[in-house]
This record gives structure tokens, sequence and C-alpha cells, in this order.
């Protein structure tokens, strides 16, 4: 059993004048952050990897969110996941580590939006700093384009449950 952990980035500063990639969080977004961290909490989830984008907003958002929900270890940035698409999202995953049981993954819409389809088989609006919980019965990340998983939480921050 694997759990996958999948947290969109929080509110980021408008575009202009930064470019897109160094756009960093707003007070809105680090707070998202925050909120995540505390839900992974909430669940009693342990994280043994967070995998982040290189952008920015996602850095600022996985390390904010790891730090609140208690993770010590370091953060893989990636820069392949700056809007890079459904298959190279799966194609990382299905790189890990066996031995790492929970993963959490902070990126970008659209292609969380569609990793979270094909891994639940629900599609689902992702706003910035949704997370999303889905449990996969597999022994092994390199199996993960099989059956679809079940969806464990959805927790959109400013939302009630």
């Amino acid at each position: 059993m694997k759990t996958l952990l999948i947290l969109r980035h929080g509110k980021a500063r408008p575009d202009s004048p930064e470019h897109d990639f160094a756009r960093g969080l707003k007070k809105r977004g680090r707070r998202q952050a925050e909120q995540a961290g505390q839900e992974i909490v909430r669940q009693g989830i342990r994280l043994d990897l967070v995998i982040s984008s290189a952008a920015r907003r996602a850095r600022q958002t996985a390390k904010r969110a790891a730090r609140t929900a208690g993770y010590a270890g370091s953060t893989v940035k990636l820069d392949s996941l700056y809007l890079a698409g459904l298959t190279r999202h799966l194609e990382v995953l299905a790189g890990l580590d066996d031995a790492c049981r929970t993963v959490l993954l902070v990126g970008h819409n659209p292609d969380l939006e569609d990793l979270v389809s094909r891994l639940s088989g629900r599609e689902l609006p992702l706003p910035t700093g949704a997370l999303v919980g889905i449990d996969l019965d597999t022994p092994s990340w390199n199996t993960l384009t099989g059956t679809p998983g079940r969806l464990r939480f959805v927790f959109v921050p400013g939302r009630s449950a």
C-alpha cells in the first residue's frame, strides 16, 4: 500500500513583473500551505518523502506544508515537474524507492488535476492550496498506471469539512 498526497501550490503573487517560475507565495498562500500541513497531521499521516516542482511558489508551499506536518527530511525539487504534463509526473512517481510509502507531491494545475483523475478515477477541481490524499493498492510505485486508488480525503483551505 502506498499513499500519495497531491498538493497544489498556495496562492501566488501576480505574474507581473516577475517571470512565472519565480513567483512567490502571497500571505494567503503561506497560510494555505500551513493549513495543508495541519491537515496532514489531522489525517494521522507521516511523510516519507516530499517532492516539489522547482518553481518558487511550489518550493515555498512544500517547505511550509512539510515543516507544519513534522517532516524533517529534505525536499526533492525537480525542474521537470514545472508544467510538464501527466506522463512526466507518472514517470517521476514510478521511479521512487518503494521504501517510501507516503509521498507528498507539490506542483501545478492542470497537471495535478490530471494526476488526481488518473490515480483516483475522480475528476476534482484543485484550487490553490488544495490537498488530496489517495491510497494506492500497490506494493510498488512503478505500477501506478493500473487500477485507480481510493480517494482518502480532499482538503481545500477555507472550506469547512
